[in-house]
């Protein structure tokens, strides 16, 4: 229970930096998440999304393609994300 509160908390915090267009701060934040939530969708997609904003853009592929696998619906710009990633 404590190891849940605290991952939703950690997944909060980064949804909020997302929101607010701080990709840069929310992506280690997701990374954190993912340790505890590898399969997550929507911590995976915002990853995806938090790499294309950096230099670092062919990183997103791996994110994009694990949230597209386990939810093919989760955005409908997935493929155009994915294509970026590429």
């Amino acid at each position: 229970p404590i190891f849940a509160q605290s991952a939703k908390r950690i997944l909060k915090e980064a949804g909020e930096y997302f929101e607010s267009g701080d990709y840069a701060t929310a992506l280690p934040v997701y990374l954190e998440y993912l340790k505890a939530d590898p399969e997550h969708p929507q911590a995976n997609f915002n990853t995806g999304i938090c790499y294309l904003q950096t230099i670092h853009e062919h990183k997103a592929v791996k994110y994009l393609q694990k949230a597209y696998a386990k939810m093919p619906a989760i955005h409908p710009d997935i493929h155009k994300y994915l294509g970026e990633a590429y």
